[in-house]
């Protein structure tokens, strides 16, 4: 596969992502009284504001290159949060979150495969000299 289409599917997988999230901080900084409901299921029906908020820093982490692996991770973490949620609410199975996160790991991959490289130890024989 090409770096120009390794490129290309990087950006649409997660720029899929990307707009669910910030449509995810929209919802929440404008008060969207049916999610509020929702959040007040786990006891996070007041918080929408702090929420849309660290959402969107999520998405300007990601967006900026230089800090995309940080927002990347963060994002990582808020979409297992969403999955341990739905399991505990007793959505079964938590689709949606999952199916982010296979996006999002996806896109990561192919665009920056050197992240999941697991570093060589000690005890490699391949790194003996």
């Amino acid at each position: 596969m090409t770096a120009k289409i390794r490129t290309i599917a990087f950006w649409v997988l997660t720029g899929l992502i990307v707009a669910a999230f910030l449509f995810d901080a929209y919802l929440n900084l404008t008060g969207n009284p049916d999610l509020q409901k929702e959040l007040a299921k786990v006891g996070w029906g007041n918080e929408q504001l702090p929420l849309g908020l660290t959402v969107l820093f999520y998405c300007v982490m990601f967006l900026i290159p230089y800090t995309r692996k940080v927002g990347f991770l963060l994002m990582s973490a808020h979409l297992a949060g969403a999955t341990a949620l739905e399991i505990a609410l007793g959505n079964y199975p938590p689709f949606v979150p999952v199916v982010m996160l296979v996006m999002l790991w996806s896109g990561m991959y192919l665009k920056y495969p050197e992240m999941f490289r697991m570093a060589p130890t000690a005890h490699d024989p391949a790194t003996r000299g």
